[in-house]
């Protein structure tokens, strides 16, 4: 009975751009989930593949994204799924630079408001400044960690180097006196001898 309610809400709210997306667990309570199962794998899903960091921008989602926001809630507008706007390279033009608004309606051909577009604009733009470098704007082969767990083969592999990552902690201060100890003694320590 769960997976049909999980199944229901998956293609209520377009399954692959809710689990490709990059949302907090603490969102997910905003998308209005009645069924406490789904609920609860939405949240599990959501604590594993969560970047508050990204180290991309053109591959970025633009949907189910909790970094960026319009009135302080992540935003997916499906009319703009469907005409393929999904990532936030769909908005930029070849400079880089965001579409303007006549260049998006004729490029998509969405039906939508200027206030619509500039806000998502928006909330792009903000993410947008932590990226100067043309590099990390449109790099094709980055990937998000929800994209490169979906397609990994090793799925269940990837995802426990996740948690694990997610739950530990490298200790700095002792780490980094030992790289230092290590880097002093390079050149005089033989290491197929030791």
């Amino acid at each position: 009975m769960e997976t049909i309610f999980l199944t229901f809400f998956i293609e209520q709210h377009d399954g692959e751009l809710l689990l490709t997306g990059n949302l907090k667990q603490a969102d997910v309570a905003g998308l209005n989930i009645q069924d406490s199962f789904t609920k609860e794998v939405i949240e599990i899903w959501s604590n594993l593949i969560h970047e508050e960091n990204p180290t991309h921008f053109g591959n970025a989602p633009i949907w189910y994204n909790s970094l960026k926001r319009i009135e302080n809630r992540p935003i997916f507008y499906s009319d703009w799924s469907r005409a393929g706007v999904n990532q936030a390279k769909d908005l930029l033009d070849q400079k880089f630079d965001f579409l303007k608004y006549k260049g998006f309606k004729t490029r998509y051909k969405v039906n939508t408001t200027f206030l619509k577009y500039y806000g998502v604009v928006s909330a792009l733009a903000k993410v947008k400044k932590c990226f100067q470098d043309q590099a990390t704007m449109n790099s094709e082969d980055q990937l998000t960690r929800s994209q490169k767990l979906l397609s990994s083969s090793s799925f269940y592999n990837e995802a426990y180097k996740l948690i694990v990552k997610g739950i530990t902690s490298s200790p700095d201060k002792s780490q980094s006196k030992w790289i230092a100890d290590c880097e002093n003694y390079e050149n005089f320590i033989e290491w197929d001898k030791s």
